[in-house]
């Protein structure tokens, strides 16, 4: 038998491979399948009864709409969401927060609704100081915004 997982992109890169390898050392051979999604769309397969698994963000400001009373939640981990930008010649970031009033920072931003995007924004209002950002870019996969940063586009959470 095959075990359907739901995984949004950034968990499918990021996270899934090793935690399958782990799985496998401890319960030996498994067969799945991975459909990467995004949030909305890994939840809508679980609970339309397209995947057995689904392993998502959680946090406590963004709770995820499943009825508690069907489906059983387990953290498996915990992740912090950081600023990054590309560095210099001299290994300093290119973008520094909070950056300057009248020079705003190219913001490589999650595109509106993404789930990480709604915990970025979070990040943002509730930073000591006003961050002085310019969103320029945006799009639900963290790795292309990742990607966008190491080439020198702008800061992104990541």
């Amino acid at each position: 038998d095959m075990i359907e997982f739901a995984v949004p992109h950034s968990l499918a890169f990021s996270f899934f491979p090793h935690w399958l390898m782990d799985l496998r050392r401890g319960f030996g051979a498994i067969k799945c399948r991975l459909n990467a999604a995004n949030v909305h769309d890994a939840m809508l397969q679980l609970s339309e009864g397209n995947c057995d698994l689904l392993l998502v963000y959680h946090h406590a400001s963004q709770p995820l709409q499943l009825d508690p009373e069907r489906y059983q939640m387990a953290s498996l981990g915990h992740e912090t969401l950081s600023p990054y930008a590309k560095a210099d010649a001299q290994g300093e970031p290119l973008f520094r927060l909070p950056g300057r009033p009248g020079q705003k920072l190219p913001f490589l931003s999650y595109a509106a609704g993404a789930y990480l995007g709604r915990l970025v924004e979070l990040i943002v209002k509730d930073a000591d100081c006003a961050l002085n950002l310019d969103a320029i870019y945006e799009t639900d996969m963290a790795e292309g915004l990742k990607a966008m940063a190491l080439e020198g586009h702008g800061l992104a959470f990541l």
